[in-house]
């Protein structure tokens, strides 16, 4: 156990800043739901008595006539509500740091002491690079993990998963998602966190792209955001206009807009080609790693001229 937490120590600490971060949104949405719904339920009960001013009379009225008591709002809602309306649609900028940081602290670590020298002697350069690399994707459980917290605390402010309820009452007004994630929530959030383990590989693989190109850590983290930028650049200009022109489509820009994995805002029949986008991505990615990893030659020669 001591060793796992040593050897994953940054994994542990990006996941519980994740988890706090989480939590602080949690609270916020909790205020939320309590007072909005205190105010629903105000307006309900004006509108049963003759209290009503002409305006609620007009346009609110008549939409809770038959309602008594608005409900919390389901799961899902909640969920996707701390995901758009709290801080946390930040991780759209900087979500990447948490899995590039933590994936490759150990392998950059060995590269710049070169340590990497004493491991080479012991065993074969392809198993060595093999289990560093495998141990650099291994952080992609960083995302997933933080999700079923979301998860968690989302029902645990809601209680219950009855999103038709929820998109029929007076919350909709607040709706930060498709109708249909709010309903079919249950199935939706695998395919968000299967995505997200998609875009994670993405994230490591940048990162592990860098780890041969400088010996600066801080240099390294932000010459993977950058390239992270140039992806997105390259994705919502270039790909986007080929796919609008073979496809004459105007969805391209939510495709390839990798943005979307937080908050997707697009229809339904979609998914498919985003998912599979992604998956694409994911592993060409993971392809170039281990071509610029296969030589041994080449990645030694590297790392000693940039020691110097």
């Amino acid at each position: 156990m001591k060793k796992f937490l040593k050897s994953n120590k940054i994994a542990i600490l990006s996941f519980l800043i994740l988890c706090i971060w989480g939590i602080g949104s949690g609270i916020k949405a909790n205020q939320f739901v309590t007072e909005t719904r205190q105010e629903f339920n105000q307006i309900i009960k004006v509108c049963h008595s003759e209290e009503a001013d002409e305006t609620l009379k007009k346009h609110v009225c008549p939409t809770v006539q038959d309602v008594t008591e608005v409900k919390k709002p389901s799961t899902g809602f909640v969920f996707f509500w701390m995901i758009i309306n709290t801080n946390l649609y930040l991780l759209q900028f900087i979500g990447p740091l948490f899995i590039m940081i933590p994936a490759c602290y150990h392998f950059y670590k060995k590269y710049r002491s070169g340590a990497y020298r004493n491991f080479l002697v012991r065993e074969k350069y392809f198993d060595y690079i093999k289990k560093e690399l495998k141990g650099a994707y291994k952080n992609i459980w960083i995302f997933p993990a933080f999700l079923l917290v979301l998860f968690l605390i989302s029902y645990l402010i809601s209680g219950h998963f009855d999103g038709s309820d929820t998109v029929n009452s007076l919350f909709n007004t607040y709706r930060a998602a498709e109708v249909d994630h709010i309903i079919h929530f249950i199935p939706f959030f695998f395919l968000y966190g299967w995505n997200l383990i998609m875009l994670s590989i993405l994230f490591v693989s940048i990162s592990l792209f860098w780890i041969r190109k400088s010996l600066n850590f801080a240099v390294h983290i932000v010459l993977s955001m950058i390239t992270y930028l140039g992806i997105q650049i390259v994705l919502n200009s270039i790909f986007v206009k080929i796919y609008e022109f073979l496809f004459h489509s105007s969805h391209g820009l939510l495709i390839f807009n990798l943005n979307q994995y937080w908050g997707y805002e697009m229809p339904v029949p979609l998914y498919k080609e985003l998912t599979f986008f992604i998956f694409a991505l994911a592993m060409i990615s993971v392809i170039v790693v281990v071509r610029i990893y296969n030589s041994k030659e080449r990645v030694i020669l590297d790392v000693e001229r940039k020691m110097g």
